[in-house]
């Protein structure tokens, strides 16, 4: 071992003091990056770093750039249960949401320059909002609508609005966890407790916020999305019953471009895909026993029945898939 520092002994000092975090004090609820700093946050606290120093909380650091130790300090308790980097610090509380900021000029958070101040008071669920654009997005504390914080230039301050007012239902029985799609379009999944889940098509420029719900055989569990270059590839966590065994899959969403019916079309759930051309479609293992619609040549090529792992086709076909069936609701326009 090396010696860094020597003790300055070994009798009992009074010299002490207590860590804010621990099994008693509790633990942070909510992190973030912004303005240079590591801000994390939990019951009614913020800590932060050293400005550009995220592994530094020196409270002996003195100055502008030295870390913030702050409580909300008004109203009752609320637990902080995320936090959003926008022009300004968010934090969405069991009761608030509250911005953090300088002065009205937003110059950098100091030390002594740091004023938490109530947005709205819709109130958040314990489930981290998401960015998008200069919007933070939040699920508000009944657990079932979706709210749009956005900053109002008039008033200068940060107002809520409600993404879910025309349809109030599409979020029951509750919101689990989201993720944000941004291409082709944008769009907002939000997993819900019975497995199913409600996707928001926005486009805040056109004005335009549609609800989807989805649901296929077995319950989703999860999400989460990861940049594409024409599509963003979104991903469900899905539990589903396969010959009597429950079976957990992580499955992709085809393109869009890939789901309209032409020579490749994978509209099918927890599909298999395969160029080249053949009489059988194999790889089907995690549909043993199951019935699978198949595509083909640009075909709708029927129903079948998966043993071992695979299906025999009725002939040889390009871009064969197979995969769970489902049914999907339609209603045109006026003609």
């Amino acid at each position: 071992a090396e010696v860094l520092t020597d003790l300055g002994g070994t009798s009992a000092t009074e010299v002490w003091s207590e860590g804010d975090w621990s099994d008693l004090r509790g633990w942070p609820s909510a992190v973030r990056f912004h303005d240079g700093r590591l801000f994390w946050a939990g019951k009614d606290k913020f800590w932060s770093s050293v400005t550009d120093q995220f592994f530094t909380f020196d409270p002996l650091f003195v100055g502008d750039a030295g870390p913030i130790n702050r409580s909300i300090g008004y109203g009752p308790v609320d637990t902080i249960n995320w936090l959003m980097s926008l022009n300004r610090l968010i934090a969405g509380t069991d009761g608030s949401e509250v911005t953090c900021r300088s002065s009205s000029f937003n110059e950098p958070l100091t030390p002594t320059n740091f004023t938490p101040k109530d947005s709205s008071n819709q109130g958040s669920a314990s489930i981290a909002a998401i960015k998008i654009d200069n919007k933070a997005i939040f699920v508000q504390r009944n657990g079932q609508s979706v709210y749009e914080l956005a900053f109002d230039g008039g008033g200068e301050e940060y107002i809520a609005e409600e993404l879910t007012k025309l349809v109030p239902d599409i979020g029951s029985p509750g919101i689990v966890a989201i993720a944000v799609q941004r291409k082709p379009d944008t769009r907002l999944h939000c997993v819900l407790s019975d497995g199913t889940c409600a996707v928001m098509v926005f486009d805040r420029l056109e004005n335009v916020i549609c609800w989807v719900k989805v649901e296929t055989d077995g319950l989703v569990q999860d999400v989460c999305t990861l940049p594409g270059t024409t599509e963003d590839a979104v991903y469900y966590e899905v539990k589903r019953t396969i010959g009597g065994v429950d079976a957990y899959y992580t499955e992709k969403w085809a393109l869009e471009s890939e789901a309209r019916g032409a020579a490749i079309s994978k509209v099918a759930d927890s599909f298999v895909y395969a160029a080249a051309s053949a009489a059988t479609i194999t790889g089907l293992g995690h549909l043993e026993g199951e019935t699978v619609v198949a595509w083909g040549g640009g075909l709708d090529l029927g129903t079948f029945t998966v043993s071992g792992g695979s299906i025999t086709l009725p002939a040889a076909y390009t871009h064969r898939c197979a995969g769970l069936s489902y049914q999907a609701s339609f209603k045109s326009a006026k003609l």
